[in-house]
């Protein structure tokens, strides 16, 4: 995927406000999608040959042919969505992909006598390629390339053309292949310098982490498209960075620290494998938390298309990670690849947060992030050792107590914000009884 994609579908988000007309969006979505989709059919056509001359009977392969085209044409469509604002059908989308998934595979493997890998493999390119035609009929519009005149393309050229495009989205080939080294490290090398009963705990622990991919996911989809939208509209408007860094490091410290609190119940509830897992729940947190943080503070590099930035940051991200892994997994096993998690996506804000503003200078408040990170560090550690008790219930109340105080404004905005929200939703849904 991070070759046939080419980082086109990053480009795609970043120029697609360039212009506000629909020949635009046509245009800027056949400029980012052909290459792709054109690599998409080079692999899935290599992958045919295999087939034809190596590697008869072996249908997966002629599954992998399918899935590198429907997996290329998903991220379109789903982009498509985002870009328009069009959360509720992209919404619909996903759980629709998940549904049929879930379908076929129990139909699969309850009526047919078909291998189970062949089954999940097939599901699996089924439900992308629902989930792919619905964006499609519902945005079919934008892929109407057709439409656009030689006269638009001409214009639309001077804004943005095939070599920028590549330019801005050719370094993320190099650091999606570095953030693979340091999401799959610590794994391969607690298996490499430890025993298969610490990764299994490690796994354990990290299913409890995604807890928050409720939180991450959401905000991720929705900030990519609005923090573009907003700097083509007013480069001048950095209150409104601001104010996001702040709403998001407020929910997501309050997200981990309630984990942390009851993780010993967390783990109870989820079964008797998760019950060593406990101690390492709280330095995994770091890892949703600071990158979620990490992206309402990034953007200054896209918006400024230094993108070879990104490279810098996670290879020095990946190569830190595997040196971290190396000391603590020997000295500490599972807990060692918890804390060198930390640590790294610690670095990763860091990094990602000093490159931004080297682009785009918005006065974040980073003193009050950093007081956030050192007393959350203290809090985690104390539980990384220990299981919930007094003391650490004491550090809960004392991070609780420091975040209100320094976020007030912000939490204020927040409760606001909820509270007229829900008075929306339940005027909408009186007016329709």
């Amino acid at each position: 995927m991070v070759f046939m994609i080419i980082g086109q579908d990053q480009a795609y988000n970043r120029y697609y406000f360039s212009a506000e007309e629909k020949a635009f969006k046509r245009y800027i979505l056949a400029l980012t999608s052909r290459w792709p989709i054109i690599l998409s059919f080079v692999a899935g056509g290599a992958a045919c040959l295999y087939y034809v001359f190596a590697a008869r009977g072996q249908y997966i392969v002629l599954i992998f042919a399918v899935y590198a085209v429907s997996m290329v044409v998903d991220r379109f469509t789903n982009m498509t969505l985002r870009l328009g604002m069009r959360s509720g059908l992209y919404s619909f989308c996903m759980n629709m992909q998940k549904l049929s998934y879930t379908a076929f595979v129990i139909i699969g493997i309850k009526l047919t006598e078909i291998d189970h890998i062949l089954v999940l493999a097939g599901c699996t390119v089924l439900a992308q390629i629902i989930s792919a035609m619905i964006g499609f009929i519902a945005e079919r519009d934008a892929w109407r390339f057709n439409a656009v005149t030689s006269e638009e393309k001409e214009r639309y050229g001077k804004i943005v053309n095939t070599r920028m495009v590549m330019k801005y989205g050719w370094p993320f080939i190099f650091s999606s292949l570095c953030a693979w080294l340091y999401t799959g490290s610590d794994k391969l090398m607690i298996e490499m310098f430890s025993t298969k009963a610490e990764l299994g705990i490690y796994a354990s622990a990290l299913s409890v982490i995604g807890i928050f991919s409720v939180i991450t996911n959401t905000f991720t989809t929705i900030w990519a498209p609005m923090a573009v939208e907003e700097y083509e509209k007013d480069h001048t408007n950095k209150e409104f960075f601001i104010k996001a860094a702040d709403y998001v490091t407020i929910i997501l410290f309050a997200a981990g620290a309630g984990v942390i609190l009851f993780k010993d119940v967390i783990v109870f509830l989820l079964g008797e494998k998760y019950r060593e897992a406990v101690f390492l729940i709280p330095y995994l947190s770091l890892y949703p938390l600071l990158y979620t943080i990490s992206e309402s503070t990034v953007y200054g590099i896209n918006f400024a298309k230094k993108t070879q930035w990104h490279i810098i940051i996670m290879a020095t991200c990946g190569g830190v990670n595997v040196i971290l892994n190396y000391f603590l997994i020997n000295k500490m096993e599972s807990l060692g690849a918890a804390i060198a998690t930390g640590i790294t996506y610690t670095l990763l804000l860091i990094m990602r947060t000093i490159f931004s503003l080297k682009c785009f200078p918005v006065r974040y408040h980073l003193g009050r992030m950093g007081v956030m990170i050192v007393l959350y560090y203290v809090y985690i550690t104390y539980n990384s050792f220990h299981r919930t008790d007094a003391v650490g219930i004491v550090m809960f109340i004392v991070l609780a107590a420091v975040g209100s105080m320094l976020y007030r404004e912000s939490i204020k905005d927040l409760l606001k914000m909820t509270k007229d929200y829900a008075v929306y939703m339940l005027r909408k849904l009186s007016n329709k009884s």
